[in-house]
């Protein structure tokens, strides 16, 4: 596991390669930086499955640091690392987006790795939760579509049977112009885009969406048609 560790002590940073080394468990790489700056810049290189924090930095205090760790990454756990015996403090980091704490002047190799460990799965299925709740999300979404298209196409289809078919009853004529000839062909040719339209209303199936005026997007319903 690569880990970086946020810290401006060197010995709490050496207390803490020293309880790693110390306890059994999965090899861990730690890389060491001594201010937030620097460790936004290493975790935008990748890499880096957890976050070791201290809340008294440099260039941040307290929950500032966790707010621009855990909001910038976001995909990267954080276990604060606290030498204040101050459980409302450690609770509010949670709060900020932190995934656990160890105050330094309790901990030991055990606690560590076993906090390291909770933070990485908590994450993980937090991020599963998220996803699932996405897709449930677009379920709702595909299917009050399909529904709000399907009743639209319905209520479209019937005054557009009749249309179509007096156009189809007028191109029998044989007492038209030639321009009454050209009008019709283009009230045809726009009739038949309506009903291929409503035609993929009615078969929605997914939600896309297209590029519309003034950087809008409206729903593209032949894409999202299940006849693409």
């Amino acid at each position: 596991m690569n880990i970086l560790l946020v810290e401006d002590n060197p010995d709490d940073a050496d207390l803490v390669r020293a309880l790693l080394l110390e306890s059994e468990g999965q090899a861990v790489e730690v890389e060491h930086v001594v201010r937030v700056s620097d460790a936004l810049e290493r975790l935008h290189a990748g890499g880096i499955q957890l976050i070791l924090l201290d809340l008294g930095l440099p260039d941040a205090d307290g929950m500032d640091a966790i707010e621009r760790l855990a909001g910038d990454t976001q995909d990267v756990p954080v276990v604060v690392l606290t030498g204040l015996a101050d459980e409302e403090k450690a609770i509010e980091a949670l709060r900020h987006g932190a995934q656990d704490y160890l105050f330094k002047n309790h901990m030991n190799g055990e606690w560590l790795r076993s906090s390291m460990r909770h933070a990485v799965e908590r994450h993980r299925l937090l991020e599963e939760l998220a996803g699932l709740q996405e897709q449930i999300l677009e379920g709702a979404r595909i299917r009050a579509l399909a529904e709000t298209a399907g009743a639209a196409a319905h209520e479209i289809n019937n005054p557009l049977a009749v249309i179509i078919g007096n156009l189809e009853l007028l191109a029998t004529r044989t007492d038209l112009s030639p321009d009454d000839s050209d009008m019709l062909g283009i009230i045809r040719k726009a009739a038949a885009r309506i009903e291929r339209i409503v035609r993929d209303m009615g078969q929605t199936r997914r939600y896309a969406t297209k590029k519309y005026i003034q950087n809008t997007n409206i729903v593209d319903f032949q894409a999202s048609s299940d006849t693409e």
